[in-house]
């Protein structure tokens, strides 16, 4: 990775360490999570069966008590997977709100460290999570081993795709390998007038995301999440080890623009 790459994404490092260290821990880690190369934070390493959980230690009053009604929001973040082997992934990473801080019994392999094999599918849940799957599980009905999915209270998608992107200029879709060791975007936005939750992932050096989303899910999430919920990250690995790279990111805010000229991990364990 370039000394550029490097410099360019250091404000988004610091905000994303320095809450994760702070004194006063505002954010709450559980399983394999730690620091890997040049201090990128990482959810996972190379051991086999395990899980990382990051979450943030404050809730987000993200429902109006009166209403019952949530709150339109946004997510962006940046991350990289690194799997053990080149052409195999692990099982893969995802976005999540939770109604608690970190997601007790939750389970490695399959299950992403999110769910395990009793509560998953549970309407009692109260979860949703945008997952960055690499491993296709027929137990969840997953259409490949490499796609983002929407979910709620389980690990069967509600809506997916392979993962990639809609090239503005001509509209054409353009794939994108969740294990190539690049550094991507993902963002999430749901409008809560429109009932409608967004999802884009995209290579980390375009500066703003694509204007047509991989994922689109017209729904009101409101009947899925309580008044206060926690924001976090889990990964898991499953037989193949994978370090899940996570560079920052922001809630409800607008991100500059990264100009990248080198946004690959190019050898394993960096």
């Amino acid at each position: 990775m370039s000394r550029e790459l490097i410099i360019l994404c250091q404000p988004i490092l610091v905000l994303f360490l320095t809450l994760f260290y702070n004194s006063h821990g505002y954010f709450v880690s559980q399983g394999s999570v730690g620091i890997g190369f040049n201090g990128y934070f990482t959810l996972t390493n190379t051991t086999k069966h395990t899980f990382g959980q990051a979450f943030e230690n404050e809730h987000v009053e993200i429902k109006n008590s009166s209403t019952g009604v949530i709150s339109s929001f946004s997510v962006n973040f940046f991350f990289a997977i690194v799997p053990e082997h080149n052409q195999q992934g692990s099982h893969g990473m995802a976005f999540v709100i939770s109604p608690t801080r970190g997601l007790p019994g939750a389970s490695s392999d399959q299950y992403l460290g999110i769910f395990n094999k009793t509560n998953n599918g549970k309407a009692s849940n109260n979860v949703i999570a945008i997952e960055l799957d690499i491993h296709k599980d027929e137990e969840f009905g997953d259409i490949d081993d490499n796609h983002v999915g929407i979910n709620i209270n389980g690990l069967r998608s509600v809506a997916s795709a392979s993962a990639g992107y809609y090239d503005d200029k001509h509209g054409s879709f353009k794939k994108l390998s969740l294990i190539s060791r690049e550094v991507m975007r993902l963002s999430i936005v749901y409008s809560q007038p429109d009932q409608q939750l967004n999802v884009t992932l995209f290579p980390a050096e375009i500066p703003v995301p694509p204007l047509k989303p991989l994922l689109s899910l017209n729904r009101d999430l409101s009947p899925y999440l309580l008044e206060k919920m926690y924001l976090g990250f889990t990964a898991s690995t499953g037989s193949v080890g994978a370090i899940h790279y996570l560079m920052g990111w922001f809630v409800n805010g607008v991100i500059d623009s990264l100009e990248l000229t080198d946004s690959s991990f190019v050898s394993h364990g960096r």
